[in-house]
């Protein structure tokens, strides 16, 4: 009776352990699911950050270029970028965006919907010309505060990231007149 009790015993006991990894093996395997998934956000939000990066680069630059083989006027290249990164904007999906101001304690949105008389007050155009170069220059300035930009907060799951066109942007574009 011993001898059986005893193996009985032992094999109630090799079953508890092998339920008990079972379980670290399910919850290790959540977590690494969990992990994966946020991972995932992390990269799309980083992504869909970084493609708004791209373009709006590339918008200003088209603009800046067409804009001054059309138009020398620098205020009406500055409002025709300017009302380009209002659209582009307005297409960024993103239940926080506009104006934003950066503190210490973190980056604040101030305003929505972004206007154009609100970006005007944060963005300057600058234009040169030597001999026959012609320089334009588009600049973030950040208004009278000089932290005041342009910003989108890009949500995916439970990460978010932030998208901003911050003071001290540039784009200059340069053409040779005949």
């Amino acid at each position: 009776m011993k001898k059986g009790f005893f193996g009985t015993f032992a094999l109630l006991c090799a079953i508890q352990i092998i339920l008990l990894l079972n379980s670290n093996q399910l919850e290790i395997l959540t977590e690494l699911a969990e992990a994966k998934k946020t991972i995932n956000n992390i990269e799309e939000a980083n992504f869909i950050r970084a493609e708004k990066e791209i373009l709006f680069d590339r918008k200003i630059q088209q603009i800046t270029e067409y804009s001054s083989l059309i138009n020398t006027d620098p205020e009406f290249i500055k409002k025709a970028i300017n009302l380009q990164i209002i659209y582009e904007f307005n297409n960024i999906e993103s239940e926080k965006k506009g104006i934003c101001n950066e503190t210490p304690e973190g980056t604040i949105f101030k305003k929505t919907p972004i206007t154009l008389d609100e970006v005007e007050k944060i963005t300057k155009i600058i234009k040169y010309k030597a001999g026959n170069l012609t320089t334009i220059q588009y600049l973030v300035t950040g208004g009278i505060s000089k932290n005041d930009f342009l910003c989108a907060q890009i949500k995916k799951g439970n990460y978010s990231s932030i998208f901003t066109l911050p003071p001290g942007y540039s784009y200059t574009a340069m053409r040779l007149s005949e």
